[in-house]
């Protein structure tokens, strides 16, 4: 049973992962597009290349990175105009906006998985551990209370010794 459990916690996990892959691709195509227009937009205007974090290396962890791709349609939502002249709307932005929400929901439910999985494998160790240990003591005891009856002990599955 714990098996079978361990098997759907993972494949729930895989699932999640791949949905947290496809986000991701998706948002990053969407995000590039829109940060580069905005770079052209605000070529010369260091108030809004601060604001909406324009200079500098974007983040290289995915947590960072989207709290990073998160602070720009936040203050880009703000400012709608800097893209409308490259024909990008309001609505375009506030569609990148709900990208970065569901990727986030993504990473959440990828993490959740991923610790159920992790979970259901200690909780199948740890009764494999105990029933290892049972029937090692098991073992123990029927060597001691078969010993003048080898075949029995065979019939147990133990393998006796020859004299």
């Amino acid at each position: 049973m714990l098996q079978r459990q361990k098997k759907t916690c993972y494949g729930a996990q895989y699932d999640a992962t791949h949905t947290l892959k496809e986000d991701f691709v998706a948002l990053k195509g969407v995000y590039e597009e829109h940060l580069s227009l905005t770079r052209i937009a605000c070529k010369n205007q260091y108030g809004p290349q601060t604001s909406l974090g324009l200079n500098g290396p974007r983040a290289d962890r995915r947590i960072e990175w989207t709290e990073q791709v998160a602070n720009f349609y936040n203050k880009l939502n703000e400012q709608p105009q800097i893209l409308e002249r490259f024909g990008i709307t309001l609505a375009e932005l506030e569609q990148g906006q709900a990208m970065v929400t569901a990727y986030k929901e993504a990473q959440r439910t990828q993490t959740r998985k991923k610790g159920e999985a992790q979970h259901t494998t200690r909780q199948r160790n740890e009764v494999r551990r105990q029933l290892k240990n049972w029937v090692k003591g098991f073992k123990t005891i029927a060597q001691l209370a078969l010993k003048e009856d080898e075949e029995l002990l065979e019939v147990l599955g133990m393998v006796v010794s020859a004299r």
